[in-house]
């Protein structure tokens, strides 16, 4: 049986981490962004980026560089930095994905619930020192842990009301991000699953409409320009007016 101490571990508790020279015991930087790579079920991590302080350029770093960890995560160290590059020297390729930007605090598609939810956490495993994103954290839990709260959060709740609140996860394979049309975004693009909205495409026009109705209105151009004429027509037609508009402005 997996014991989740030993094997589970957060974005959040990646993020900030310092990372420590191995031979010299100084400090190279701290963790400010983790890229993974998306070639199979689940994305592995495979680089960190670091701030080695103000000034200075961004550090990439391979993650099989990191020596072996325990959980959970202190101070990380690095056997070899020779090969490290600047942070312009960075390329993402389509399989890659910067975590922390891409999806910490913004909405997703829960195709599986059919509804728009908001990633607080990523939910990783580690096996020895491969790492995987298995869930993305979306429930009240997440934004807790990430603020620090998490101990005294569980301790006040079980207290006053004998009741600790569940983690809320939804399954890697469920979700994928939205589509924006805006074209003033740094670095990567929006992630795109391999699944390329066929989840949304199955849905039936009714709760294509629920979901419209959570975006901003970036969000449900973006969304509405993957969907083929038909399933386009349908879905429009269970809007308000005024989305209608707006969406029909939209187009060329």
């Amino acid at each position: 049986m997996i014991k989740e101490r030993n094997h589970f571990l957060f974005l959040s508790d990646l993020i900030g981490k310092k990372v420590v020279n191995a031979s010299t015991e100084q400090t190279v930087g701290r963790i400010t962004e983790v890229i993974a790579v998306s070639r199979e079920v689940y994305p592995e991590l495979n680089r960190v980026v670091l701030n080695p302080g103000r000034g200075k350029e961004k550090i990439i770093i391979p993650w099989s560089k990191l020596e072996p960890f325990e959980l959970p995560v202190k101070d990380l160290r690095v056997n070899d930095i020779s090969a490290d590059q600047s942070e312009e020297s960075l390329t993402v390729s389509k399989n890659d994905i910067c975590l922390n930007e891409t999806f910490l605090d913004k909405q997703i598609v829960d195709v599986s619930g059919c509804k728009v939810v908001r990633v607080n956490d990523l939910h990783l495993l580690k096996e020895n020192n491969r790492v995987w994103v298995v869930h993305v954290d979306v429930g009240f839990r997440g934004i807790v842990r990430r603020m620090g709260w998490f101990p005294l959060f569980d301790r006040l709740s079980d207290w006053i009301f004998s009741y600790q609140l569940k983690d809320k996860f939804v399954s890697w394979k469920y979700v994928q991000l939205l589509p924006s049309t805006r074209e003033d975004h740094h670095g990567p693009a929006p992630l795109t699953l391999k699944s390329s909205y066929q989840c949304l495409r199955d849905l039936h026009p009714v709760d294509l409409a629920e979901i419209f109705m959570d975006l901003s209105r970036d969000e449900r151009v973006g969304l509405f320009k993957t969907l083929d004429h038909l399933l386009a027509g349908e879905t429009l037609a269970e809007l308000p007016y005024s989305v209608q508009r707006i969406l029909l402005d939209s187009l060329d």
